[in-house]
């Protein structure tokens, strides 16, 4: 009986092992992008008279955007593809050129069926001898952030007004463009963003170019960037409302000299105000309109814009501002308010100054006003803060006036309270512009063309610089023009933080060869 149990025992254990349930797995996941297991005619064929490549992979495959991704360089044929099973054939019907050296990119145009790994590969021949080996590397920044720039098309013209490049290529993630199987010559160097996909630069594209002619002879590799910039559009940029009675105009050049006028109404110095040569605002009554015409006249051209304002967006209410985030103010800075309307007059009598620690009020010694902005004066000694209570109708404006009671605290802050910066630049050549930021928020910029300036009266906290090579001394950065020759303005970013505290100075070393 004990022999049978054994015998039993024993079978059901074994029957056991061999029913285990396991996962069923496909195996390792196909990381690898398709390969061509034969090229017909081989890789580097020299001599090449036909019109026409085979690739047969050692996987079934997928096509991926051909007409986009599948391109030969130089651009002297347009190819198209089919595919068979596992053989991918790659042809043209125009006529290579003699003697010369040819790449064509299959650049992720072929995918596999089962991962969708995607390849990138070149296919080289010359229907010449030889092939041509020389290489040439650049790379592409923006010119105002020095960000490299992706995806940009960097092309070699034999001729300075042709429209389409002899070799071209695109950049990668670091701004990098590459060349291989160049042959010696000169060449202009041209960078664009070809956002249509044509291979033309556009006037409107953004662009970069090489200041000299590339002289190959052997292979090269620039130090010296492409500068990516928008050409300038001469043409008013921007017409917006802000509500209840301006308008704010701007644009990429200098209007100090442009002639303005909104709905028939001539626009002088009287309704206007400047912000920077190139910004500016309109008062403006705006009583039943809601459609608005702008016309500028320049030197060189004028524009017409036209705006609607809804009616909901005329009863804005009018509202106060200091500019400043956190409304604190040096010994020696005027408090300036502002608003979006031409003021008309101020009723003092209404306005009302209290001292917050212990809500004694405090006298105001001086009330002055022009276009937008009004300025308070008064006694500070002893005071570090103080709340300011303007009435209902203490302001009045071209349009309407202030419908509600507006508060706002005022932070006095003694000499003690600031820090500085002494800013030394080293390696500048030029008149230069010299921009100080607290954050992202522009805090002061300074024009100097010696090698020493000096920022006071800065609550502490990590500042950073910004300088910017002024060449013609206008006073703002200035972008390129390709049909001159002229390069954008250089910026240089200093982003490590300076540290300001209170009653210190500080000396900070801008270099621009770093």
């Amino acid at each position: 009986m004990a022999l049978r149990f054994s015998i039993i025992l024993c079978s059901l254990l074994l029957l056991a092992s061999c029913a285990q349930i396991g996962t069923l797995t496909g195996g390792d996941e196909d990381i690898f992008a398709p390969q061509p297991s034969n090229i017909v005619p081989a890789q580097e064929t020299s001599n090449f008279t036909g019109n026409s490549v085979e690739f047969t992979f050692t996987e079934f495959v997928l096509l991926n955007n051909p007409q986009q991704n599948i391109f030969i360089v130089p651009a002297d044929v347009k190819p198209s593809a089919t595919l068979t099973k596992k053989t991918l054939t790659v042809s043209w019907g125009d006529s290579l050129k003699p003697n010369t050296t040819y790449v064509l990119y299959l650049n992720n145009a072929v995918k596999d069926v089962s991962e969708g790994n995607d390849s990138l590969m070149t296919y080289v021949f010359s229907t010449g001898a030889t092939i041509d080996s020389l290489t040439y590397q650049t790379q592409v920044i923006n010119s105002l952030t020095s960000e490299p720039v992706a995806n940009c098309l960097v092309g070699l013209f034999e001729n300075e007004m042709d429209k389409r490049p002899y070799y071209f290529a695109r950049t990668n993630n670091f701004g990098e463009a590459n060349f291989s199987f160049l042959k010696t010559g000169s060449y202009h160097v041209k960078a664009f963003k070809d956002d249509d996909k044509n291979m033309e630069m556009l006037p409107a594209e953004q662009m970069a170019f090489r200041s000299a002619v590339l002289s190959l002879d052997s292979s090269h590799v620039d130090s010296v960037p492409l500068r990516l910039f928008t050409p300038a559009v001469s043409k008013i940029s921007s017409f917006t409302y802000l509500a209840p009675g301006c308008f704010s105009v701007g644009a990429r050049f200098d209007l100090s000299q442009s002639q303005f006028t909104l709905n028939g109404k001539a626009i002088t110095e009287e309704n206007s105000r400047f912000i920077t040569s190139d910004s500016l605002l309109i008062f403006h009554k705006i009583d039943t309109a809601s459609s608005f015409q702008l016309i500028a006249k320049h030197s060189f051209s004028s524009d017409t814009l036209s705006l609607r304002v809804a009616s909901k967006d005329k009863l804005v209410p009018l509202k106060l501002s200091t500019g400043k985030v956190d409304n604190s103010y040096g010994p020696h800075q005027e408090i300036t308010f502002k608003l979006n309307d031409r003021i008309s007059a101020i009723d003092t009598s209404k306005i009302k100054l209290f001292n917050t620690k212990d809500t004694s009020e405090i006298k105001i010694q001086a009330f002055t006003f022009e276009d937008n902005q009004f300025k308070i004066q008064f006694n500070r000694t002893d005071i570090k803060q103080v709340k300011v209570d303007f009435g209902v109708a203490s302001i009045l404006s071209e349009n309407t006036s202030l419908l509600v009671t507006s508060s706002h605290l005022l932070n006095l802050k003694l000499e003690k309270d600031f820090g500085a910066i002494d800013v030394n630049l080293t390696g500048f050549e030029t008149d230069l512009l010299v921009e100080l930021y607290l954050g992202k928020e522009k805090v002061e910029t300074i024009r100097t063309k010696e090698k020493h300036c000096r920022f006071e009266n800065l609550i502490p906290g990590d500042y950073s610089f910004i300088v910017v090579d002024d060449k013609n001394n206008n006073g703002r950065w200035d972008t390129g023009n390709i049909k001159t020759l002229l390069q954008p303005e250089r910026v240089y970013r200093f982003s490590t933080p300076s540290k300001v505290r209170a009653n210190w100075e500080i000396e900070v070393e801008l270099n621009a060869n770093n």
